[in-house]
């Protein structure tokens, strides 16, 4: 540090030394101190620059002049930086509109149970139940008013025990499913519709009967029930309501379509949920992959040797693909029936009474349809037809009798008669039912004898003259 008297000496000539600090020439009118940020028309900064020391000027160069610096303005921004400006506002906004539409959509998924499939649902348990209320309504009273069968019968009971062992199970312990059983035994037909905090399962006792045993009913309805846990309607209304908002965005006048290949998987979906419940709840999963063999080998026997419909058009996989895949699944199925208790053993005298009920009210719906048959329109209208077909035979051999009579052969005519009435004779017997096996009894005269052996003047008397002089002798008689 240098001593005291060279630092006074320094503070001595920088004193003595004029000042150097310059600044730009001043504009009468304006205060420097403006800020620009609130003026049209800023003025230009108040630039203050720091003159070099007298004293080490010789080792620096000389400052430049001051220059003023113009104020900044929008008309003076060159047209690429305007560009680029919209360009990155179209960019940003592009990129959050994607991530805002990206986390709402991610919000709507959902893991289906068992499978772990994701899906998304766009609707709430109350459009659920405005589904499944829907459906309710067009099966059980628009379509052929379907009559439900009692609560006390035991086609209910047996379909309401094997329901409670199903509820039982982990996947089906919290919904409140409803069941209807409704009569129809010729079409074996099983659905399921969603409600608000379950489902609802629709049975016909045709569905019943093609059951054979109680392990069956029971893959059918933990199949309804494996539709009712994933929400495929909900999924399915879901994506049509897609397909229709993609529809108008185009200005089509109608949806996309169905999707059979979701409708299908779904399906597949539905087998693995309710093979894995119905193991749980201690049914044979086996019986599962029996009931589809008998149905694929019925159709089989159906078709005749023709090709099947493509299971590509079809809402449903066929029933050869079922079976595959569900034995692929049924080494899973059948680890988890092992360990509980056959459900079966305990339905047993339910079953059993029902199985008689269902065979009863088969055996009367074919004789009603059978009577049904008698009287329809076109049975009776071919009854008609053979009945004036025989008039015209009847008529015609009755005209060759005259033809004959004619002719000289009037002994023929009686002959002729008898084998014509006892041919109607014939008809009529054997068209009613019951009676093929009376006795026909041939027509008698009045003296006893058949009219194949009566007197050539017996027949001589049916003739136009014999006729006539026996209306004359009635006249004469009626007169006295």
């Amino acid at each position: 540090m240098p001593s005291q008297p060279v630092q006074k000496l320094f503070r001595w000539v920088t004193r003595s030394q004029p000042s150097r600090w310059t600044k730009p020439p001043f504009r009468s009118g304006i205060s420097t101190s403006y800020s620009h940020r609130f003026s049209s028309q800023a003025p230009n900064r108040l630039i203050w620059f720091k003159p070099t020391s007298p004293l080490f000027s010789q080792f620096q160069q000389p400052a430049s002049p001051a220059k003023a610096i113009p104020a900044s303005n929008a008309r003076d921004v060159p047209k690429r930086s305007r560009v680029s400006f919209f360009i990155f506002g179209g960019v940003f906004t592009a990129v959050f509109l994607s991530g805002s539409l990206y986390v709402y959509y991610r919000s709507l998924f959902a893991k289906v149970p068992v499978t772990n499939r994701e899906r998304m649902l766009w609707y709430d348990r109350n459009y659920d139940e405005e589904l499944g209320w829907a459906a309710e309504h067009w099966l059980l009273v628009q379509q052929n008013a379907r009559p439900r069968l009692e609560e006390d019968s035991e086609v209910v009971k047996l379909a309401r025990d094997i329901l409670a062992k199903l509820q039982e199970t982990k996947l089906a312990k919290d919904l409140k499913l409803k069941l209807y059983v409704y009569e129809d035994y010729f079409e074996p037909y099983a659905c399921s519709a969603p409600a608000r905090e379950g489902g609802r399962i629709f049975l016909n006792t045709g569905e019943f009967l093609a059951c054979e045993n109680i392990d069956e009913i029971a893959g059918v309805m933990s199949h309804e029930i494996g539709h009712i846990i994933a929400r495929h309607v909900t999924e399915r209304n879901a994506a049509a309501a897609l397909a229709r908002s993609i529809a108008q965005l185009f200005g089509w006048n109608a949806a996309l379509g169905s999707d059979l290949i979701s409708w299908r998987a779904q399906e597949r979906e539905a087998d693995h949920i309710g093979l894995v419940l119905m193991a749980q709840a201690g049914f044979e999963p086996n019986a599962r992959v029996q009931y589809f063999e008998k149905h694929h080998s019925k159709e089989k026997e159906m078709l005749n040797g023709r090709d099947p419909m493509p299971e590509t058009m079809s809402t449903h996989p066929s029933h050869e693909s079922r079976v595959q895949s569900l034995k692929a699944l049924l080494p899973e199925a059948t680890a988890i029936f092992e360990k509980k208790q056959r459900s079966a053993d305990s339905i047993k005298d339910t079953w059993d009474a029902a199985r008689v009920i269902l065979v009863e009210g088969m055996q009367a719906a074919n004789a009603q349809v059978e009577a049904a048959q008698q009287l329809a329109p076109e049975v009776l209208l071919l009854k008609i037809e053979n009945r004036l077909a025989r008039l015209e035979d009847t008529f015609m051999q009755l005209s060759e009798a005259v033809l004959k009579i004619g002719n000289g052969k009037e002994e023929v005519l009686g002959k002729t008669l008898y084998a014509v009435a006892l041919n109607q004779t014939e008809e009529v017997v054997m068209a009613r039912p019951g009676k093929a096996e009376e006795k026909r009894v041939e027509p008698e005269t009045a003296n006893g004898g058949k009219i194949e052996e009566a007197a050539p003047q017996e027949a001589m008397r049916a003739t136009p003259e014999a006729l006539l002089e026996r209306k004359e002798t009635s006249e004469e008689a009626g007169k006295l």
